[in-house]
């Protein structure tokens, strides 16, 4: 898609978290054709490295930072790295996740708490963190996303949703930082 006639990001640092991810890869590609810079976090190397590839084609200055969220200490140094190799943060997209595909009934407990890890705790301390930094700017987007399952249940998928419940809530302002929560729609 030809995002450069929509938006304006020239001069904007983004963290893209979840930029490994299908679409995760498409917002840091997104915001580089609109002029960002990007820091996109993940786990994976080689698609990481593809993604930079595709950002950096834009003349998009564009690094990976790589991170497992579901340790909450890293969290601080992964936004401290960001905000150092980009010169601060003004937007987060904050998109890391995964679900857990199987009736609420047959999940466990490990299931639960490595969902709602990832899906939850993790999403609210790297705002937490971002905002800080913007707070620091007086000016921030913190851009969270969720899907429509939030909103209306799927089979197979209570679990995810319950966090994307939550995770949409999660709203506070401080100091002119925005934020939003963008609901995915998944074709079925």
């Amino acid at each position: 898609m030809d995002y450069k006639n929509l938006f304006d990001f020239k001069s904007k640092k983004v963290l893209v978290t979840g930029g490994t991810g299908t679409l995760g890869a498409e917002f840091a590609c997104a915001f580089a054709a609109c002029g960002a810079d990007i820091v996109i976090s993940g786990r994976d190397l080689q698609r990481a490295e593809d993604v930079l590839k595709r950002c950096r084609s834009y003349g998009s200055k564009s690094e990976f930072i790589q991170c497992d969220l579901s340790d909450v200490s890293k969290i601080a140094d992964m936004v401290e790295r960001t905000s150092g190799i980009l010169g601060g943060i003004d937007i987060l997209c904050n998109h890391a996740g995964f679900s857990i595909h199987k009736p609420a009934v047959e999940c466990t407990e490990e299931d639960w708490d490595r969902l709602i890890e990832i899906d939850l705790k993790a999403p609210f301390f790297i705002a937490c963190e971002t905002a800080k930094v913007m707070k620091e700017n007086k000016w921030g987007r913190i851009i969270n996303t969720a899907s429509v399952s939030s909103a209306r249940g799927h089979k197979n998928l209570s679990v995810y949703a319950s966090a994307d419940v939550v995770q949409s809530a999660v709203q506070e302002n401080p100091a002119n930082v925005v934020i939003d929560c963008i609901y995915m729609i998944y074709p079925l």
